[in-house]
């Protein structure tokens, strides 16, 4: 199996969800990118240009 197998890819996020209150359970969420969400989109706009 290589690392491009489906089954063997693991998962990652590319943003932060943040509660604003940790304590009340109805607060509202926000996010907030990741570094990773900026490489993905600076990949995404090289490879558009192809």
């Amino acid at each position: 199996m290589t690392q491009t197998d489906a089954s063997s890819a693991r998962p990652f996020s590319v943003v932060k969800v943040i509660r604003r209150d940790h304590a009340d359970p109805v607060s509202p969420y926000r996010w907030e990118p990741k570094r990773s969400f900026f490489a993905v989109a600076r990949h995404n706009r090289t490879a558009r240009g192809h």
